[in-house]
């Protein structure tokens, strides 16, 4: 952890206690950290060792490595935000969980690698639908908009499943690094979806610095980066 770089805080006067490896946020007072008052709070940094009260000095690593405590699985390389007023930390990761008419066929998209953060915001995702018979699924992307032009049958009626398109948009070769699928809630994946207007992810923001460990469950302690 030497590359650490320290700052002496105070605990914010309306904070009870706060934890060593948490996240912090600024306090309302000029010198003074808070524990996060939400998730995704935009966050200044870790507590180090020690815990203390209201009133008290803490340090914060603002930048650089230092330890942080999980609040579920994490996978190094991970973006990572506060995950609630606890301090812990979870996956910053933007997604979008499809509502399509019919059953069977909603997907969640989340965003991967080095779309993680906040960058995944600007992903969009839209299901095309041809207009023309035997058309065949086909996967482009524009920027950072993913297009899934789907399958037809010989009567122009769409015969893509939620599966196929899973499967067609993580095989191609920039869009697999762009997002992840997988089914929503107890769908199964096997019904057909339907045309779909472009659409960002969301929900990405608050991320402060990378994982270099891994946990794979809540109050794990692992070694992060602060940006």
């Amino acid at each position: 952890m030497d590359d650490r770089i320290l700052y002496p805080f105070i605990c914010d006067g309306s904070s009870t206690e706060v934890y060593p490896y948490r996240a912090v946020q600024f306090g309302a007072t000029a010198g003074e950290v808070d524990p996060p008052s939400a998730a995704k709070a935009n966050c200044c940094g870790v507590i180090q060792e020690g815990s203390d009260r209201a009133g008290k000095h803490v340090d914060v690593c603002i930048k650089g490595k230092t330890h942080v405590e999980a609040n579920s699985a994490i996978s190094i390389g991970d973006r990572l935000r506060a995950a609630a007023t606890t301090g812990r930390v979870e996956k910053a990761a933007a997604s979008y969980t499809t509502v399509l008419s019919g059953a069977n066929n909603d997907l969640v998209w989340t965003a991967i690698g080095q779309f993680q953060g906040v960058l995944g915001n600007s992903i969009s995702i839209a299901y095309v639908d041809p207009s023309g018979a035997s058309q065949a699924l086909a996967v482009t992307v524009t920027g950072n908009a993913i297009s899934v032009s789907l399958a037809t049958d010989t009567s122009s009626a769409i015969t893509s499943t939620a599966a196929q398109v899973e499967a067609a948009v993580e095989a191609h070769a920039v869009a697999g690094l762009m997002v992840s699928a997988a089914n929503s809630g107890s769908d199964s994946g096997a019904g057909v979806v339907t045309a779909l207007s472009a659409t960002h992810l969301s929900g990405g923001e608050g991320d402060f610095g990378t994982a270099l460990s891994a946990a794979t469950a809540q109050t794990e302690i692992i070694t992060m980066e602060v940006d």
